[in-house]
């Protein structure tokens, strides 16, 4: 229902890209599920306004897209006949596929002309073209590539993930890392990156030594959407209206590690996680460009606060900002290069990075990598290049760190070790007996525990997996 003192409507100014004005009405109704979810409307407001007291009572959901004066979210329409006129003048509502598909300026609220905006080989991938891409590297490539489904969307689409490594139908030994995007469906330069990497891994393996250390000692999780719904509907929720990256556990403000009453496809991922312990991961946004980095939910103000392994993301972080041009540019405010801490750039409370951080004992980055969410697709190949290596070397450096093979006195794998570095301030836990625990930094101490057993403490160096695992023997109590 439109409130009775309607926001002030704005028509973008689309004239410098050649296309016809978009249509008033703030956001799409494909954004909202027929009797469970509220009306949304797409919303431009000043900063100033965005207390916690604010977001607390509107239920603003607030998105990437950010300007040192505003800032642009979602306000449930509900909601807004009860703002005093004094801020409902200062709200103006905003096309949200418009600005999905095109960099708008935050004052002027002008569009620029779109790059790349010419017939390219290579368009997005719908639901069908990403199943029959998928499907097909798969078969071309059966011993180092599987396609499974962490399940079925709210529509019925899959969740497919390619898991790539050297003998991909195994649960092997090599760690585990997941790369998964487009969790809002609207946010989808990720979405191809994914394609474009398992082509890469896939078609290099056996030619390119690089390639083929990182498949032959890592067991690689590709998923390239985990919001196919909300992709086919060109919106960032999913068909029931939720934001999957408010839906998870958070142990700040729903410290609740369940999946009861969640949306099907945070449950998926949240068994997927279950089933496989990821030592570390990104998920793949836009609506900026940057390397974002935990905490989300609570403030990073000291080093106490911070995440245990800081050290670890922060170096990660910062080897995939130098390697990106159009990231390391974005320079001033909380962002240094590229990087920032997430809740100094703004706070989000159930999101997936701090949830399989702190629920799952991951190590998890969020990256931005347009401010057009929607580019055309003749930018995909530019952003491919600049995303390239940033991608590999994140892979490797999550493959270096401290391998070990955690046994009894008798020689039987203990399979609850819980293992500590001395460049990290956080101790992780397994349920397997051979761990990759990442690390930074040079020869340090590494403590491993296990319920009944006696610590041990060894000085080891970090390394890239090469297969092998430095054994650690436990003595009982």
């Amino acid at each position: 229902m439109r409130p009775s003192t309607p926001l002030r409507r704005l028509v973008l100014a689309l004239a410098t890209t050649g296309l016809a004005a978009c249509s008033q009405g703030g956001a799409p109704s494909t954004l909202r599920a027929a009797g469970a979810a509220p009306e949304l409307a797409y919303v431009r407001l000043p900063q100033k306004l965005l207390t916690k007291d604010f977001v607390r009572a509107t239920g603003f959901n607030r998105d990437h897209k950010r300007d040192d004066t505003y800032a642009f979210g979602w306000l449930p329409r509900q909601e807004i006949d009860g703002l005093d006129q004094s801020v409902q003048n200062q709200l103006t509502e905003l096309d949200a596929r418009v600005m999905a598909h095109r960099e708008v300026d935050a004052k002027t609220l002008l569009a620029a002309p779109e790059a790349d905006h010419a017939a390219v080989a290579e368009d997005f991938h719908d639901y069908d073209a990403l199943t029959a891409e998928l499907k097909a590297l798969a078969a071309a490539h059966p011993d180092i590539a599987t396609l499974s489904t962490a399940g079925k969307s709210v529509q019925g689409r899959e969740l497919w993930y390619l898991k790539i490594a050297k003998n991909a139908a195994a649960d092997g030994d090599a760690p585990k890392l997941l790369y998964i995007a487009n969790m809002h469906g609207d946010e989808t330069v990720g979405r191809e990156l994914m394609i474009y990497l398992a082509r890469l891994l896939l078609n290099g393996y056996g030619t390119d030594a690089r390639l083929t250390n990182i498949v032959d000692h890592a067991q690689l999780y590709v998923m390239p959407s985990m919001n196919p719904d909300g992709f086919e509907l060109d919106q960032r929720y999913n068909a029931d209206g939720v934001d999957l990256n408010r839906d998870f556990p958070d142990f700040t403000a729903d410290p609740h590690d369940t999946t009861a009453g969640r949306a099907i496809e945070t449950q998926h991922v949240m068994k997927l996680h279950e089933d496989n312990h990821f030592v570390a991961a990104i998920n793949f946004h836009g609506g900026e460009v940057c390397f974002n980095i935990p905490w989300d939910t609570q403030p990073n103000d000291g080093s106490v606060a911070k995440f245990g392994d800081d050290a670890f993301i922060s170096a990660a972080g910062r080897q995939y900002t130098l390697q990106n041009k159009t990231i390391y540019a974005n320079d001033g405010q909380s962002f240094d290069h590229g990087l920032t801490y997430g809740y100094e750039w703004y706070e989000v409370d159930g999101g997936m990075q701090d949830w399989s951080i702190f629920y799952r004992n991951s190590i998890h980055a969020t990256v931005e990598l347009s401010t057009t969410k929607w580019p055309s697709a003749g930018n995909l190949p530019r952003m491919w290049d600049e995303n390239r290596e940033s991608l590999l070397r994140y892979l490797e450096q999550s493959m270096t760190g401290m391998h070990l093979d955690v046994t009894g006195s008798r020689g039987e794998g203990i399979e609850t070790a819980g293992v500590r570095v001395a460049s990290a301030d956080r101790e992780v836990k397994y349920s397997r007996a051979h761990v990759s625990r990442p690390a930074v930094g040079g020869a340090q101490a590494v403590t491993v525990t296990a319920p009944g057993y006696k610590p041990q403490t060894l000085t080891l160096t970090p390394k890239m997996f090469d297969g092998s695992f430095t054994n650690v023997t436990l003595t009982p109590q």
